[in-house]
């Protein structure tokens, strides 16, 4: 090798480097500014769902210890029929569901809100309306929910 290609070599090795070290620190601020950006869009997207009101009970006092463990139940059969993969409802659960008193439903929107709401969708009408499979039990027990303001 003469002289000539051993200092172009380096000079060019010099060159890659600065070019190098260059890449990775904008890759790098690149990626700091996505993930910021990024955060900041899920904090916005964060759905806070304010509590409904009980309508037939005294807040102070709330719902007897057998109602809150019903509400409780269903709250968590909802979420597992929710997250069902095949898509197949269980049409009972909404059918018992429907036949219950305002007070209860209330309670299991907020239940359910209080345990699920960041996990996808936000509140439990928003993710009954997103299903693309409805039966038609499933359907009275959203308009069930919407005729009680429970959005």
């Amino acid at each position: 090798m003469t002289k000539e290609t051993a200092k172009s070599i380096a000079k060019y090795s010099a060159t890659t480097k600065v070019i190098g070290i260059g890449t990775f620190i904008l890759l790098i601020t690149l990626l700091i500014t996505y993930n910021r950006g990024k955060n900041q869009g899920k904090k916005e997207e964060e759905t806070k769902v304010v509590p409904v009101p009980l309508p037939t009970v005294d807040l102070e006092k709330g719902v007897t210890e057998d109602v809150a463990k019903r509400v409780r139940a269903y709250a968590l059969s909802l979420h597992e029929d929710l997250i069902e993969i095949f898509g197949m409802r269980d049409v009972d659960l909404y059918k018992r569901l429907t036949s219950e008193n305002d007070t209860v439903l209330v309670s299991v929107y907020n239940d359910f809100n209080n345990l699920y709401v960041n996990e996808e969708k936000g509140s439990l009408t928003k993710w009954l309306q997103d299903e693309i499979v409805q039966p038609n039990a499933m359907k009275a027990f959203i308009e069930r929910s919407l005729n009680l303001n429970l959005k």
